[in-house]
């Protein structure tokens, strides 16, 4: 494998073949060398598996900004909201209606960034 080259899968093998049946119009002995993984190395190939590595590796920005939403509930929850069953029906304290809207949809971003985790 070349040095600028990454490892494929046979999706990745199968997701360029297909994209060249579909330019070609017909199966041709390119895609099938692509399937079999004899061109592991050719641009189609590598673009796909690049994609799949970029679209699964973690975000560490995401994950970063993702715990400083979850302190900021925290601390909203703690010092400036009463306690209540349902944090969504409290009344504010000290906030604002426009930083308790902020803050009810950090809550939903928060709540919809751990369903895609899981």
């Amino acid at each position: 494998m070349m040095g600028w080259a990454v490892e494929v899968t046979q999706a990745d093998r199968d997701a360029a073949a297909a994209m060249w049946n579909r330019h070609a119009g017909l199966r041709s002995d390119f895609s099938r060398r692509l399937e079999n993984g004899e061109e592991d190395h050719d641009y189609s190939v590598q673009a796909f598996a690049r994609h799949r590595l970029a679209a699964t590796r973690p975000d560490p920005v995401k994950d970063d900004l993702l715990a400083a939403l979850e302190a900021l509930d925290a601390f909203w929850l703690e010092d400036w909201l009463p306690p209540h069953p349902d944090p969504d029906q409290q009344e504010p304290r000290l906030l604002t209606k426009q930083t308790l809207t902020i803050w009810r949809n950090a809550r939903a971003a928060i709540a919809a960034a751990r369903s895609e985790q899981s």
